[in-house]
């Protein structure tokens, strides 16, 4: 899908799936107790913002 020919906010989803299928094939092992807690804390505050725009 490209920007051109998609409106920004679906453009936009397309590269939330994009990053969070990188973000899962990251290891969780390879990750400090810090970069876990800030990548659960984004993970959180992601899953708020998704609630809010599906009741748009």
């Amino acid at each position: 899908m490209t920007a051109l020919l998609s409106p920004p906010g679906l453009s936009g989803l397309a590269h939330a799936r994009d990053m969070l299928g990188a973000a899962a094939r990251v290891p969780l092992w390879s990750l400090t107790d810090r970069q876990l807690a800030v990548e659960v804390a984004d993970a959180i505050a992601l899953r708020a913002q998704a609630d809010v725009a599906a009741r748009v």
